[in-house]
Parts: structure tokens; sequence; C-alpha cells
């Protein structure tokens, strides 16, 4: 046991036992394994296992239970939610114990869980529970200091909680659950234990976007009962340990380990359950479920085997339309534009004999999307103005087909069509705030801002994009935010405020780092940011940028970009004054045009580069041979290198 681990238990200790002091416990599935119970890995093979037609699958997928579980309540209905019966138990262990001990000791201290049985609360009895957004409201509006539990994703004793649950995979925290949330984030040190931080979809962004200063303890738990280790960064801290040994380690520095029975810990023995749980969900519905699973991996040509697999199970009309629909779905996604449109346009003929408006505006408003991809912007804006003739004024579909039409004017781009997307997008916010449908305000705003920036009316697009980000920003969405930061990035940089720009894109880098976006989303930041250090002067500022893309690109082996980066940072160094940089990267840049075997280009430059006569002066002019694809823009920018540098031609 060293000595940082030691003096963690010491704070954690203090801050437990100070009055003045405030600590809220954020548990997961993990503190419930030991009772017997599967954790979420279990609860997701044990059904993948009992769904599987032919070939088992339970080791091939990796879904989020919540999500899941949607899928099959959209398929099967509450017959999903039967599912969750495996985690009925009355038998808490240790660590629930644990729970209800340290938060009885504390000074309004709280417990949050993702957990949906009720093993806490009976270790616990007197506290009070806060499941459904009601309870959360009333709670949030006195900040009452009685020791309560929120349940962030519902309770097995209310079922309607869970059903609220599964909703919320389709967009962000309620508002109160959000507020919540917040509210001890901002205000409480937090210890988490037995919990992954995977709900992406909607705890996860809340986590990662609301600022604090108090501190952050995440017990990962290790196998190895005599490891410990500790990482730190800013407020968070990590303590890798075996969570048991860390339970019993807190708890003896409290005089309470004599309290807690270790011993109560089971072994999980549902293993018939998922199959006698799935004997009357048909084939149909379980290839269903399974081709809708990877729709949502992404994986379109699994989805599309068993949707076909699906259509040798069924001969019903409506089965045969929704699984033509699916089709077109996987072909979209795989950007076969005119094969989607034919399984779309199949769909529809079979809704449209079965009388189903709904579906068929839906359908619409899907034929007129691929049509937009494929650029078929007359065919597309038939589709939407169709949906519109379809929808009641006041929905969601109708101001969504006018954002989509909107789009369509943004791309034409000629002065009355973007006056006309305007009016659209102005006309789509109306409806959506009537809904108060804010992700849907905060998508047509984005589209409005970016025509303004075409119009070139620069102010008026900063100032929506900076609504915009609050906007997304109060919502935990850091992906919008970050892809709004960049928006305002590029705009600042076209008004000539390059710092306001650089901020921006500052921003925009550390929300994309928080959600962890492929290394190529923030490497395109920094190339922006070091541009524009560049063209501010502040070359060693551009020299770290261009340096990180460099690296990244090389290991990318995205050599076309790689020479650009070459380019500026040789720039930066000859703006520095250090010459033989600048020189050394030009070498590498004919290192590449080496392997495209363009002898011609790089002996050329090899020349220039070795008369070392104004040479100088010839470094401005090598950016225009960057670009190894444009040979004869690369030839007559060498014509005047080797002017100025002397070299016999």
């Amino acid at each position: 046991m060293n000595e940082e681990y030691m003096n963690e238990l010491r704070e954690l200790k203090g801050l437990l036992k100070d009055e003045d002091e405030k600590l809220v416990f954020f548990v997961g599935a993990g503190i419930s394994k030991p009772s017997g119970l599967p954790d979420f890995e279990g609860l997701t093979k044990g059904i993948i296992d009992a769904i599987s037609t032919g070939k088992n699958l339970k080791n091939e997928i990796w879904i989020r239970p919540e999500v899941l579980l949607l899928i099959m309540h959209d398929i099967i209905g509450d017959k999903a939610i039967d599912v969750l019966d495996i985690l009925k138990s009355d038998i808490p262990t240790y660590e629930h114990f644990f729970l209800t001990k340290m938060a009885a000791i504390g000074h309004g201290n709280f417990i949050i869980t993702t957990n949906l049985d009720t093993l806490i609360e009976q270790t616990y009895k007197e506290i009070e529970v806060c499941a459904d957004d009601e309870e959360f409201e009333q709670w949030f509006k006195k900040r009452r200091k009685e020791k309560c539990i929120f349940k962030i994703h519902g309770t097995l004793d209310k079922r309607d909680t869970i059903i609220a649950t599964l909703d919320q995979t389709r967009g962000e925290l309620p508002r109160t659950k959000r507020e919540v949330l917040k509210y001890f984030i901002k205000n409480y040190d937090m210890i988490f234990c037995g919990y992954s931080n995977r709900d992406y979809f909607d705890i996860k962004s809340v986590l990662s976007s609301t600022e604090t200063e108090k501190k952050r303890f995440w017990i990962c738990h290790t196998e190895k009962k005599d490891e410990f280790k500790v990482e730190r960064k800013e407020n968070s801290v990590k303590i890798f340990c075996d969570t048991k040994e860390f339970m019993k380690d807190l708890s003896d520095s409290l005089n309470l380990k004599d309290q807690i029975n270790w011993d109560l810990e089971y072994e999980w023995s549902g293993n018939g359950f998922f199959k006698e749980w799935a004997t009357d969900i048909g084939p149909y519905n379980k290839n269903l479920i399974i081709a809708h699973i990877f729709e949502f991996l992404g994986e379109w040509n699994r989805a599309e085997k068993y949707c076909n697999k699906c259509l040798k199970e069924t001969e019903e009309d409506a089965d045969i339309a929704e699984i033509k629909w699916h089709l077109g779905e996987t072909h979209y996604k795989k950007a076969e534009w005119d094969t989607a449109i034919d399984e779309y346009k199949e769909s529809l003929k079979i809704f449209d004999r079965l009388g189903d408006e709904k579906t068929i505006s839906r359908l619409n408003a899907d034929i007129g999307l691929a049509y937009y991809k494929k650029g078929n912007l007359n065919d597309a804006e038939r589709c939407y103005k169709r949906v519109m003739g379809l929808t009641n004024r006041e929905t969601k579909e109708y101001a969504d087909a006018l954002n989509r039409l909107a789009l369509i004017y943004y791309q034409r781009g000629t002065a009355n069509d973007l006056e006309e997307a305007l009016k659209k997008f102005d006309e789509s916010i109306r409806v959506k705030e009537k809904l108060k449908d804010v992700r849907g305000i905060i998508e047509s705003n984005n589209g409005k801002a970016l025509t303004l920036y075409k119009q070139g009316k620069l102010d008026k697009a900063i100032s929506l994009h900076e609504k915009n980000f609050q906007m997304r920003k109060d919502i935990g969405d850091l992906r919008g935010s970050g892809q709004t930061c960049y928006n305002l990035g590029l705009a600042c940089a076209a008004i000539g405020d390059l710092p306001r720009a650089i901020k921006w894109y500052k921003r925009c880098r550390e929300c994309y780092e928080k959600i962890q976006s492929p290394i190529q989303e923030i490497s395109a930041v920094d190339y922006r940011i070091g541009e524009l250090n560049l063209k501010e002067c502040n070359f060693e500022e551009a020299l770290k940028q261009f340096e990180r893309v460099k690296e990244v690109m090389e290991g990318l082996g995205d050599w076309h970009r790689l020479v650009n980066t070459l380019n500026n940072l040789s720039k930066a160094h000859f703006k520095k004054g250090n010459l033989n940089e600048s020189v050394e990267c030009y070498k590498e840049i004919l290192e590449i045009y080496e392997k495209r075997s363009d002898d011609e280009i790089r002996n050329r430059v090899y020349g220039c580069l070795n008369a070392k006569q104004n040479l100088s002066d010839a470094l401005e002019l090598f950016s225009e041979i960057k670009d190894s694809l444009n040979k004869n823009k690369a030839l007559n920018a060498l014509k005047r290198i080797e002017k100025i540098c002397d070299v016999p031609t």
C-alpha cells in the first residue's frame, strides 16, 4: 500500500467527517455485481445469446444495454422491459451496506446511481428516493438536506421511469435530472465507484461539459488486491485498486470496518433466465432486433444481411414494407443513393396501399434526403414539399421539412436562394420554438448562421453562432459545441479578428478532446490554429501546432496533408530565422516526392537547395510546389526559384 493511496484515503476521510464539506457518491452497476446480479456486459450478452438465430453473436456485439432495450422496446414493446426482472433481488451485499454507512456519517452526503435495482434502498430504508422527473423537480426546488438517492435511469419499482430512460437515449437527460446532476457537480466533491462513465448519450456529456472546481475521485477496479496506483489530472483523481479493499480501508479509517459484513457476496445463478424470457419472441422479431443493432453500430452489411433474413420469415405487407425501409437505410449509409431510393420507393408503395399517412410522410423525407445527398436538389425539393403537404404545420415533421428545404436553397447559393433559405430557417425555428425542440432550434440556427456567412453578413453569423454555442453548452452537447466553435473560428478569421478566431478554435479542440473525437478531427483544428498563429507572427506557437499535426499525419500515412504541414513548418522556421530547419522541412517534402517517383521535381528542387545562393528569397516560393498532384504549378514555381538561386537550366 503506497503513500499516495494512503494520502487519498486521509483526504476522503476528512471530506466525509467535515461538517463544512459536501460529498456525493456516484455508483454504477459494478457495485451490484457481488449480489449475484449481471453487470451491463452480462445483461447484454445474455440478451444477445437468447435472440441470436443461427450464429451466436454474444461475443461479437458490444452495445449499451439502454440502447439495446430501446431497440427491443420499439419492436416487442413491454416484453423488452420484462428482461429486467433478472435484476430483482432482495440480497444486498457489503458494497450497499458500505454506501449507506458512508452516507449516514456525512453532513449532506447523497447517493446518485444509474442502477435500476433497489438494493441500496433495502439497506437504508429511511432514505428518500428520487426516480422520476417530478421527484427530481420537487427536490431541486427545495434543495433539501435530507439524505436522498437519485436514480438517474429510473427504478424497477416504477416501470414507467425505465421506459422514460429508454427515451433519453434518443436525446439527452431531461432538464430536471440534468439540473440536479449539474448542481452536485458544481457544489459537491464526488466519488465514482462501480461506474464506467460510458453513458455517452446522457450522463457523460453533462460530466464533461460542466465546469467545476470540486474534486472527482474515480475508484477504478483492478483484480490484484495488492495493487494501488494513483493518477491525478487537475481536479480529477483516479485510484486504481481492488474496490472491496478500498471500501475496507476507508471504513477502517473511520472505525466502521467491523460494522459491515464483508462476506456478503454471491454468485450469479440466472443462466437459464434469458433463454426462457426469449421463448415467445419469434424468428422475425429476433432477426429484426439484430438488424437494428447492426444499424446502430454502423455495420451496414451485417444489417442488410439480417434484414434479408427477416424477409424470409414474413409474408405480411406491413413487415415487408418496414424491412424495405430499413434496407433503404443501410444502402443510404453506404452512400449507395440509387439503391437506397429504390428500396425506399418499394416501401412507400406498400405503405401507400396501407394508407399509413404518417409513415408515408417520413419515407418521403428519407427519399428527399437521399436525393439531396446524391446532388439531385430538384427531386429533393419535390419530396420535402410533399412532406409539408402531408403533415400538420405545427409538427416537428413539418419543421424538419422546412429546414431541409432551406438547406437546398443554401446549396444552390444564388442571392435569391439564400434569401429564401433564411425565410425557411426562420419559419422552421418558429415551429420548433412552439414545440420547445431545443436541438431542432439549434440545427436551424446553425443553418441560418451558415447562410448569413455565405451572404457575407459575418457579424450576424458570428452573433448567431455564439447564441448556438451557449444553447449547445446548456444541454451538454459537446460535439455540437465543438462544431460551433469551429464555425466561429472560420467567421472570426474571415473578418480579420485572428486572436478571437484562435480562441474559438482552441475551445473547439477542448470539446473534441473531451469526447475523444477521432485524431484526424483534432488535428484539423490544430492545423487551423497553426495557420492563424503563422499569420499573427506567433511563430513558436505555430511551430508547436504544426509539429503536432506532422506527427499525426505521419502516423496516419496521410502524405498530402503531411506535405502541407511541412510546407507551413518551413514557413514558420523561415520567418523565425531558422534557415537550416526550413531547408530540412523541404528535404522531407522531397523524400515524399521521391516516394511518388517525381524525379524531375525532386532533382530540380535539390539543385536549388544545394545552390545556397539567395536561398532565403527562394524559400518563400517553395510553398507553390507543395502540392505534388499539380505538376504544372510546381514546374512553374521551380522556374522562378531557379532564377533566384542562379541555377543553370
